[in-house]
């Protein structure tokens, strides 16, 4: 079922969100084990282009997440792709780069290379 929510098809999409809403209404003890998972691929569909895809994601993620013993910081952190408070994180931004400047040409540059370099000023 969670691979149907994976499909570039709309409808097969909206399909499964609703089926895995309904089997989490129906069979609540059964869907526990599996909750985390299918709130990872959930959370993917939350903005999804298509509004009634969104709308099904969000009230199937609310049911799911009422469902069980209540989720810690940890695992909605997992599920929404956020930092964890205490995790290690990498260096600060100023020390990832190598140095070197931006991959966008600068304008002057992109001027330049319009017209094959060979711009030369006007005086007037």
């Amino acid at each position: 079922m969670i691979e149907f929510i994976a499909c570039n098809d709309w409808s097969t999409k909206k399909v499964a969100i609703d089926a895995i809403y309904s089997m989490t209404a129906i069979i609540k003890e059964e869907i526990i084990p599996f909750r985390l998972d299918i709130l990872q691929v959930l959370n993917h569909c939350r903005f999804d282009k298509i509004k009634p895809v969104r709308e099904a994601t969000l009230e199937t993620i609310k049911l799911i997440k009422e469902i069980g013993p209540p989720l810690d910081e940890e695992q909605l952190a997992l599920i929404e792709d956020k930092p964890v408070k205490n995790a290690k994180q990498g260096p600060p931004a100023k020390e990832r780069g190598n140095g070197s400047k931006s991959a966008r040409p600068s304008k002057q540059s992109q001027e330049e290379s319009n017209f094959g370099g060979n711009i030369q000023p006007v005086n007037k």
